[in-house]
């Protein structure tokens, strides 16, 4: 759980490896990730969130995931 509390204090973009990094912003943590296997190339700075925003923002993430496979698992009629 440490892991996941971390993660909610930072912004960390991601990418395949064949897109370009410049694009994201450079303030900002980056991580790599293929199919198999992830890495975090530049870490972010410590941004704490209040309780209730951290909340929040956990349960938007939360509900995005569940949607999205939901869509996947059932796609309805076509």
């Amino acid at each position: 759980m440490a892991g996941i509390s971390r993660l909610l204090r930072q912004v960390l973009f991601a990418k395949p490896p064949e897109l370009d990094a410049d694009i994201f912003p450079q303030s900002e943590g980056l991580i790599v990730a293929d199919g198999h296997d992830g890495a975090i190339l530049r870490d972010s700075p410590n941004t704490p969130l209040a309780p209730a925003r951290r909340k929040a923002l956990t349960l938007k993430l939360a509900r995005l995931g569940a949607d999205r496979i939901h869509a996947l698992m059932d796609p309805g009629p076509k």
